[in-house]
Order: structure tokens, then C-alpha cells, then sequence
């Protein structure tokens, strides 16, 4: 039987000022590829937690929103995938909702009434140019929202895809989706791998981030 932790991904993911620790979820995925090894052609994937039935981010990090983001699959350069964004609030209102695209990344199709444009990030853990949508959604109090777009990988290497809430009142909420596209089909994964075991780096000076058009 073949050794589950030998087909896992080790993630590694900087921490910078703003992402939050407690808002990094990618579980979900690490857990299905576990499920996948382990359970034979018979049985079946238990179905996720509902959103609303997950924790809310607690203590210092605490939010009034929780925001889910995960594809269908970690697309492969040229390929397209189902991003999909859960949201569910304490308390009933408007909220905003902002979801990036790393720049090797397009989107194929938007969510429903919602507006794109490209922003410049000098941050080394999503450098370039961003393609961002943002739109309002409104949600009722502890009930689960949800909406899907379509995006595609047109660049191979580590991609970060965040999604942002944000309530009319209180605290928001991020979720990231961390993965590596590769070249060919079947050769992407969630997460990051090691690159350089050593601990030994070479700094460079990153070109400088320019959004075409």
C-alpha cells in the first residue's frame, strides 16, 4: 500500500504584515489528497463541512465573515478551472468581496455582476500584475452564499489566489489558495515545494511589476 505522506507536497509560504495566520486556509485540499490515498475504489469522500458550520476566525484575528476560496483542480499551464468562494456572515447586510489572481493566472469568466481590473503588487509572495474582481454581495445572517467563476494558468511556477470579505460593519476575513502550476497536464499541485533545502538564498533585485494596457 503505497505511503500517503509520500505523495504530499511540503507548503512553504512566507509570512508577511498582511496575511493573517489564522486566515490561511488550504485544509481542505491537503485532507481530500489524504482521503484519495487512503480509501479504496468502493468508498466515498465524506462532502466538506458546510461553510457556516465552520469555525469563525477567534481571538486577535478574530472577523465577522468567513470567506472560503478553492478551485476545482491546481490547472496546468493553459488549462481552466472552477474557482469557487463560499461566504457566510454573522449578521445580515452587505458585504464587499475581492478575489486576486496571481499574474499567471486569467480570468475566463467573472462572477456574476462583478468588475475586473489589474493592480501593480511589489510584495515578493504575490509579485506583478494582480487581476482583481470585486463586486457587493449581500448575505443573510448565518446563511451560506457561495459563487464560482472561471479562471485559467498561463504562466507555470507558484501562484497565490486570495479572497477577501469584508462586512458593512465589523471585521473581515481572507482565504488563500496556495499551489504550483506546471508545464504540462497533471503536473500542477496545492502547495509549495522546497526548493532550496540548504536555507541558503540568493537575493536579487525583482524587475520591476508593470500591468500591460
Amino acid at each position: 500500500m503505497m505511503d500517503p505522506s509520500a505523495a504530499l507536497k511540503v507548503v512553504v509560504q512566507p509570512v508577511t504584515a498582511w496575511q493573517r495566520p489564522s486566515h490561511m486556509r488550504f485544509e481542505v485540499p491537503v485532507v481530500a489528497v489524504v482521503a484519495a490515498l487512503l480509501l479504496s475504489g468502493s468508498q466515498r469522500v465524506a462532502p466538506p463541512t458546510p461553510v457556516c458550520q465552520r469555525p469563525f476566525a477567534r481571538g486577535e484575528w478574530g472577523s465577522d465573515i468567513r470567506v472560503d476560496l478553492t478551485l476545482s483542480q491546481p490547472p496546468s499551464v493553459g488549462q481552466t478551472a472552477s474557482l469557487l468562494v463560499e461566504l457566510c456572515a454573522k449578521r445580515s447586510g452587505l458585504a464587499t468581496l475581492e478575489l486576486t489572481l496571481p499574474e499567471g493566472f486569467d480570468w475566463v469568466t467573472l462572477p456574476p455582476n462583478f468588475s475586473a481590473h489589474n493592480t501593480v503588487s511589489h510584495n515578493p509572495a504575490n509579485f506583478g500584475c494582480l487581476h482583481v474582481a470585486d463586486g457587493t454581495v449581500y448575505l443573510a445572517a448565518r446563511e451560506p452564499w457561495r459563487l464560482t467563476a472561471t479562471v485559467k494558468a498561463r504562466a507555470d511556477g507558484r501562484a497565490t489566489l486570495i479572497a477577501t470579505a469584508k462586512p458593512a460593519t465589523g471585521v473581515g476575513d481572507t482565504s488563500f489558495y496556495f499551489m504550483t502550476a506546471g508545464p504540462t497536464l497533471g503536473s500542477s499541485f496545492v502547495g509549495f515545494h522546497i526548493e532550496n533545502p540548504s536555507g541558503t538564498m540568493a537575493v536579487t533585485d525583482p524587475p520591476v511589476p508593470v500591468c500591460a494596457g
